[in-house]
């Protein structure tokens, strides 16, 4: 059944466009960060880092064209860059093909999961760099929470509901790539400095299916914005840092809450988070979080950033990370 709704869904959007289109808009764009930190920890290597190993460093086209009466077609093509800037591309991100007009947004591809930008990694200014509360037991880790991608989604997202509602869908029908059957959705309401969340989603193929779910708020007036969101999640990844894993003992199912605290003093941002995860799996173990940090803007594409995080686990002990980089954002 969700199979023919798609397709008619897909193929109401496909409407024929006017004979001649305006001509087609492409960019380019990126990312470029390196970042130094020191890892002090009881259960990794002590060791100075210098890299990308959060990649947020890529780089990627964009394009788009307006068809008349309304109808936009839009793609894009990114690529993650090499934690060095060494060798080329080292992997795909979003690469999709959409339409967008009155009814909303139809877009299929390679896609972020609706999960993970529901709030979530939107709400981290520090989102990947080694501050980030993703994978450290402040945020779900994964592709089916807060990291990556997940391949051959249809996605359907709402025109603005009521001046303050929104709600995105996706499906995975491919057989081949044992998708079938994967759903995730979202939704978001703002109203004035107020922003309330919810999202989820199912794995699909032959495997035992797996559920994540959360909530949260946002509350952001002036220069100040405070956060908090809560996770079930049976799909949550790993506990790591840079890379590097934590724990041990298996997939990081269980709870988790992350809130943050952020203050904005002229071009500077000053932000403290926590976060605490408790496993499901005795042999994962509790997790908590702590960061603190600042990021400062010198101009509205480049900041230089730095901080202090936390990471206990109940099993693998204390992981203690400072450090700085900069990053350069273009296109």
């Amino acid at each position: 059944m969700n199979k023919k709704l798609l397709v008619a869904a897909v193929g109401a959007a496909l409407v024929a466009g006017p004979a001649f289109a305006a001509k087609p808009t492409v960019s380019v764009f990126g990312k470029a960060q390196q970042e130094v930190v020191n890892i002090s920890s009881d259960s990794l290597t002590d060791q100075t880092y210098q890299g990308d190993g959060s990649t947020m460093s890529r780089w990627g086209i964009k394009a788009s064209q307006d068809l008349g009466n309304g109808l936009t077609a839009y793609a894009m093509l990114d690529f993650l860059q090499g934690a060095a800037f060494s060798n080329g591309s080292d992997g795909d991100r979003e690469h999709f093909v959409g339409l967008k007009g009155s009814f909303g947004s139809i877009r299929l591809g390679r896609l972020q999961g609706i999960y993970k930008t529901t709030g979530g990694v939107k709400w981290d200014p520090f989102v990947a760099t080694f501050l980030e509360m993703r994978g450290a037991g402040g945020q779900g880790q994964g592709s089916f929470a807060h990291n990556g991608f997940r391949n051959n989604l249809i996605e359907y997202a709402t025109p603005k509901i009521g001046g303050g509602l929104t709600a995105r869908f996706a499906f995975g029908v491919d057989e081949r790539d044992n998708q079938d059957g994967e759903f995730h959705w979202g939704a978001s309401w703002k109203g004035g400095p107020l922003e309330i969340i919810v999202a989820g989603n199912q794995t699909g193929g032959s495997g035992a299916e797996l559920n994540n779910t959360k909530v949260g708020a946002r509350y952001k007036a002036g220069a100040m914005d405070v956060s908090c969101q809560y996770e079930d999640v049976e799909n949550g990844g790993n506990i790591q840092v840079t890379g590097l894993r934590i724990q041990t003992g298996g997939q990081a199912d269980g709870e988790i809450i992350g809130c943050g605290l952020g203050y904005k003093a002229g071009n500077t941002l000053l932000r403290a988070s926590i976060g605490q995860f408790s496993a499901s799996n005795n042999a994962v173990g509790d997790t908590s979080m702590f960061a603190v940090g600042f990021a400062h803007f010198l101009s509205k594409k480049m900041r230089i950033y730095g901080g202090y995080k936390n990471i206990s686990n109940d099993n693998n002990g204390d992981t203690d990370l400072i450090g700085a980089g900069m990053r350069f954002d273009f296109g």
